[in-house]
């Protein structure tokens, strides 16, 4: 059983996804230059065109594809959160588990060089900031979105300008949350040991950026629909 804070990579798992990142992104980079050859090549010939088999390598081949898209993309960020986490614990003093299994899962057996503590800690205000951005960016395309509808005459869009100002607060309430991992009395990093068991694990800077990335192409996706859809109706309306 596990008595302090947990090992979240070693060595050997950072290696096993770098072995899902290359075997996917090797999967779609065939599709790719299948497909190019595809389009280039068998559509100009009618004889190579018609053959069975390519078509049947070429269907195998697609839903092979529409599964390493996100294999491809997990992996992708668990091997940089794991490589980012692993230079973490070494600039900590740690030595590199090649098998958490060995050390129980348990950071306290990791054998340490050195004592550090909250070399990160300036972490969590660059988060916060990034997250501040991303809000102001967004609050910025909502005022843009409610002030050119409702001049055209629009009402309904102060009912979708609340709900996306309302969605968008997502981003400064996080900010806040990062900003407070700032104080070293209450937080320490994912890579320190806390013997008093009385702070919390402040986020990586790594995964808060995982996060922002993944909720600011949701509120992208969002917003541009939003917009489209107004821009729709105005048009129905106008006829």
């Amino acid at each position: 059983m596990v008595r302090g804070k947990l090992i979240r990579y070693d060595i050997k798992t950072k290696k096993d996804w770098r072995i899902r990142l290359i075997i996917s992104g090797s999967v779609i980079l065939l599709f790719i230059l299948v497909f190019l050859f595809d389009s280039v090549i068998l559509a100009k010939s009618a004889f190579l065109s018609s053959m069975d088999f390519l078509f049947v390598f070429f269907a195998i081949l697609s839903v092979a594809m529409y599964i390493s898209v996100p294999v491809f993309v997990v992996s992708l960020l668990i091997f940089i959160d794991s490589s980012i986490y692993l230079s973490r614990l070494k600039k900590n003093h740690f030595e590199l588990p090649e098998n958490k299994k060995k050390y129980e899962h348990d950071l306290n057996n990791l054998p340490r060089t050195q004592q550090v503590e909250n070399l990160y800690a300036g972490d969590s205000m660059t988060g916060g900031i990034l997250y501040l951005i991303a809000y102001v960016i967004f609050v910025a395309a909502d005022i843009y979105y409610v002030i050119k509808w409702t001049g055209l005459g629009e009402s309904d869009a102060i009912v979708l300008f609340v709900m996306m100002m309302l969605a968008h607060l997502f981003f400064l309430i996080f900010a806040m949350y990062l900003f407070r991992q700032k104080d070293t009395t209450k937080y320490v990093d994912d890579v320190d040991i806390d013997d008093s068991c009385t702070r919390k694990a402040r986020m990586s800077i790594a995964k808060s950026i995982m996060i922002l990335v993944i909720t600011s192409i949701v509120s992208a996706f969002g917003t541009s629909m939003i917009f489209t859809m107004t821009e729709y109706i105005y048009k129905s309306r106008q006829g």
